[in-house]
C-alpha cells in the first residue's frame, strides 16, 4: 500500500517535498497506477519547475491517462530542460509514433542521434 501520509506537509524544504512527490509518483507509475501517480506528480512540478526527470515522469502520467497533448508538451519541456539527454528525446519520439505523428517523432529521434550518435546502436 502506497500512501502520500509519509510527506510531512509541515517540511518547508521545497526540494525535498518535490523529491518525495516525485518518488511516491514514479512508484505508483511502476505499478502501473498512472492515475494515482498523477496528482503526485503534478504537485512535485509545482514545487520543482525545472526538474527534468519529475518532468518526464509527469508526462509520462499524463500520457498514460490519455492527455497526450500535454504529455507531449510536458516531454518537450523537459527535453528543452535537459539538453545533453537523448534518452529524454527518445521518449518523446515514441509517444509522437503511437500518436501518428511520424514526422515529428522523426525529428526527435534525430535529435537524440545528434547527441549521441551511438544511442540506437545494437549492444554486442
Amino acid at each position: 500500500r502506497v500512501r502520500r501520509g509519509a510527506i510531512d506537509p509541515a517540511d518547508h524544504n521545497t526540494q525535498r517535498q518535490a523529491n518525495a512527490y516525485a518518488q511516491l509518483g514514479g512508484l505508483l507509475l511502476q505499478l502501473n497506477r498512472a492515475s494515482e501517480a498523477l496528482p503526485e506528480l503534478e504537485t512535485a512540478v509545482s514545487l520543482d519547475p525545472d526538474s527534468p526527470s519529475i518532468r518526464n515522469d509527469y508526462a509520462v502520467a499524463l500520457f498514460l491517462t490519455g492527455s497526450t497533448d500535454r504529455a507531449v508538451e510536458e516531454m518537450r519541456r523537459s527535453a528543452t530542460l535537459s539538453p545533453d539527454d537523448p534518452l529524454v528525446r527518445i521518449r518523446l519520439g515514441q509517444m509522437l509514433t503511437q500518436l501518428g505523428r511520424e514526422a515529428e517523432a522523426q525529428a526527435a529521434f534525430d535529435e537524440a542521434r545528434a547527441i549521441d550518435p551511438s544511442i540506437f546502436e545494437e549492444s554486442p
